[in-house]
């Protein structure tokens, strides 16, 4: 296990940061749970209304929270790359742009002038 998703809540959050450990949580919560039962394991479950099945792929960031489906994972991952790429090439081409207006308007001309093309 690589992390924690839940609806419910946790507790000991600075604890888990600093054991590297993600969670992420629909609550933080001072006060402990009661665990009267084990639980399951490889079954299916409900998380935020998304069905997620052994064997699916769970991608998670600061954004947010995903569920690819095991028969999905390869298109993903080649959609995933090519966003990626894209992504990359527009972050180069901004970049480049605004090296240029900065040389153009240290080259002596005014803001405005730069962006009048």
């Amino acid at each position: 296990m690589r992390g924690l998703v839940t609806t419910g809540g946790v507790r000991d959050v600075s604890d888990l940061r600093r054991l590297g450990f993600p969670v992420w949580a629909g609550a933080q919560n001072a006060q402990g749970t009661v665990k009267a039962t084990a639980g399951s394991v490889n079954v299916p479950i409900v998380v935020g209304g998304v069905t997620v099945r052994p064997g699916d792929a769970i991608v998670a960031d600061d954004d947010g929270v995903l569920c690819v489906p095991r028969d999905s994972i390869e298109s993903a991952l080649t959609a995933s790359r090519s966003r990626t790429e894209k992504e990359a090439a527009s972050r180069e081409a901004y970049q480049g742009a605004s090296s240029a207006s900065t040389a153009t308007s240290s080259a002596g001309s005014s803001p405005s002038s730069a962006w009048s093309t």
